[in-house]
């Protein structure tokens, strides 16, 4: 996306990832546990999820490289509260002696997203241009938020503990 709408090369490319691996660190190095206390894994899921739709859609959108960088930091953001929010409520409702498992389980569809996603987007991106990748990733996520909300509602008892 960036080649075609910037005329970004490999380099800049380079920098921009270095630009998200940054964000990264200080979302998940810095920032997650203090909006953990805060707010609570639920809503970060809820909330992370929401600013991945809408980074996912403003990004092939960003009409300068300013506006990208702040996109970019709407979907590190989202991400960031995603990611290990889920697996924290993973751990907490999953029995003590089928931990692992699960968290394993968790673990090989992320894997398995990684896999599907990339190639589906290239498909897109060839089939109908660099714009619907994004689009449809934000549909999926619009998606598993949707879900994600009557999940997070639902009440559920507090695990026996070994």
């Amino acid at each position: 996306m960036t080649a075609r709408k910037f005329g970004f090369d490999a380099h800049q490319n380079g920098y921009l990832f270095a630009y998200i691996g940054i964000l990264i660190t200080v979302m998940q190095g810095g920032l997650i546990g203090r909006l953990v206390r805060r707010f609570g894994e639920r809503n970060l899921v809820a909330s992370g999820l929401f600013c991945m739709i809408f980074g996912l859609a403003l990004l092939p959108y960003s009409a300068s490289l300013r506006i990208l960088l702040l996109v970019l930091v709407v979907l590190t953001f989202g991400n960031g509260a995603t990611n290990p929010s889920i697996s924290s409520l993973i751990s907490q409702v999953a029995g003590s002696e089928d931990q692992g498992g699960i968290l394993g389980v968790a673990q090989s569809m992320a894997s398995l997203g990684r896999i599907i996603g990339p190639i589906w987007g290239g498909f897109v991106f060839d089939a109908f241009g660099y714009q619907y990748p994004y689009l449809t990733g934000g549909i999926f996520m619009a998606l598993a938020f949707s879900l994600s909300l009557s999940a997070l509602k639902r009440k559920v008892p507090a695990r026996e503990t070994v």
